[in-house]
């Protein structure tokens, strides 16, 4: 990405670049997506490498001319999801030519996920992009989103919540001292059950009174009902209006406001982050140890005092 990153891009309010991928399990071929800044490389499968995983998530790693990649077998991750009474009975040795390993970079962290196949880059409007539905029982965190297309639904793949739940990454928090945010009151607007509850207890830890959005649309919508509040935490990538357009119309209607915004997001773009800050709409953060967010927001409110 560029200096002229934000136009480029179409400012990311109105554009999501996708990779489409499918997933054949149980029988059943699903269809998933994936924001294409998250996607480090594509790769034709190739023999993995063994490797000895307690939980059973990682197939194996692959060899990146020398860099060790674990490789997360999506179809596996996938019948773990459903009823147990239903065997997963994985095709030893067989694997098709179409067969890729999509390789992401997250929190820090290279890691490959194995699909069935891929597809071109897809580009679509932000607002397309729906929450996941709720039923009682389904793991809300596996999927973050969805799009319809004449096929029907597509599914946007967690990556941050298979990072955390295979173990390739550790969410660790130190103790902390004092109640530096009593009497703060602070909006968090985090599609994520996952992030949103790690934030809030967080912040919460610390005396502040958390206020919960589920998605921009919502999100604005209590901002420009009531905007007393002392900070906004906002992720960027979410349904109806991501993080940095609900923040721009927020502004554009109230001009006067003077409430400092931290975003946050699973990709590693400094660009995007300088930007951010030039335009003056916030700082960003890469998700995101509940250490890292207390001490940046310590940092934000001591400096707006």
């Amino acid at each position: 990405m560029t200096s002229s990153a934000l136009s480029q891009e179409n400012r990311l309010e109105a554009s999501l670049v996708i990779l489409p991928f499918h997933v054949k399990s149980l029988g059943r071929e699903l269809r998933f997506f994936i924001n294409v800044q998250k996607v480090a490389k594509v790769f034709a499968y190739k023999p993995l490498t063994p490797f000895l995983d307690p939980l059973g998530v990682i197939a194996g790693l692959y060899d990146d001319n020398g860099i060790p990649i674990p490789v997360v077998d999506m179809r596996y991750l996938l019948s773990k999801q459903a009823a147990p009474e239903i065997p997963y009975s994985p095709e030893s040795g067989h694997h098709s030519s179409l067969e890729r390993i999509i390789v992401c970079s997250i929190m820090g962290h290279l890691v490959g996920f194995l699909v069935d196949r891929t597809k071109k880059i897809e580009r679509w409007h932000n607002i397309d992009l729906q929450p996941p539905i709720d039923l009682p029982g389904l793991n809300d965190d596996l999927v973050q989103g969805m799009l319809r297309d004449e096929q029907g639904f597509r599914y946007m793949i967690n990556v941050e919540h298979i990072l955390i739940s295979s173990g390739l990454h550790q969410v660790e928090t130190k103790t902390q001292t004092g109640q530096f945010l009593q009497g703060k009151r602070i909006i968090l607007v985090e599609d994520s059950i996952f992030f949103r509850k790690m934030a809030s207890q967080a912040l919460k830890s610390q005396g502040a009174e958390v206020v919960e959005a589920h998605h921009g649309q919502e999100g604005l919508k209590m901002l420009l009902d009531n905007d007393r509040y002392d900070l906004g935490i906002i992720d960027i990538e979410m349904p109806f209006i991501n993080g940095i357009e609900m923040v721009r119309r927020y502004k554009a209607e109230k001009p006067e406001s003077k409430l400092p915004f931290l975003f946050h997001t699973s990709m590693s773009n400094e660009v995007l982050f300088q930007e951010l800050e030039t335009e003056k709409l916030g700082r960003c953060l890469a998700k995101l140890s509940s250490d890292e967010l207390l001490q940046t927001v310590k940092d934000m409110l001591t400096a707006k005092a």
